[in-house]
Order: C-alpha cells, then sequence, then structure tokens
C-alpha cells in the first residue's frame, strides 16, 4: 500500500522515494521478491534458446529467399499466338 504512494506522489524525486523505500524496508514492510528455483530457471532458459534458433532459422530462410530472388535467371515470356 505504501509503495503504491511512491508512484502517486506529486513530489518525485530520487532522493524522496529511496528515503521512503529505506523506511519501508527497516519496518520490513516491502515484500520479498520471488527467485525462480533451479527448474523454472532451466525451463526459462531453454524456452528463451529454442525462441533464439527459431528467429535465426527465419532469418536465415529470408536471407536465402532474398539472394535467389536476386540472383534467378530471367524468365522467358511466351506470348500466345491469336487465332
Amino acid at each position: 500500500m505504501r509503495t503504491k504512494m511512491i508512484a502517486a506522489a506529486s513530489i518525485k524525486t530520487d532522493k524522496v522515494d529511496a528515503l521512503v523505500l529505506a523506511q519501508l524496508l527497516r519496518c520490513k514492510y516491502l515484500p520479498s521478491v520471488w527467485i525462480p528455483d533451479a527448474k523454472t530457471r532451466g525451463e526459462r532458459s531453454l524456452a528463451s534458446r529454442r525462441s533464439a534458433l527459431t528467429r535465426q532459422s527465419i532469418t536465415l530462410k529470408n536471407r536465402i529467399h532474398s539472394v535467389l530472388h536476386r540472383k534467378r535467371p530471367p524468365q522467358p515470356i511466351y506470348s500466345v499466338a491469336p487465332r
């Protein structure tokens, strides 16, 4: 509740906010931060790596398509003879 007051305060300076946070910490009013366990960190790392590899794959495919598009030989134009 008091940390919300910091965000809503009309006087916004780092000194004032730091003082209020220090007082809340001293009185043990600040909640602790959740730190993920090793399994969760591993799963996050795996998901992040997979996402990066997917982006790299898409980038490489796009580059290959671009090169093929630029280097392809001109297509012959077939005209249909009138009947």
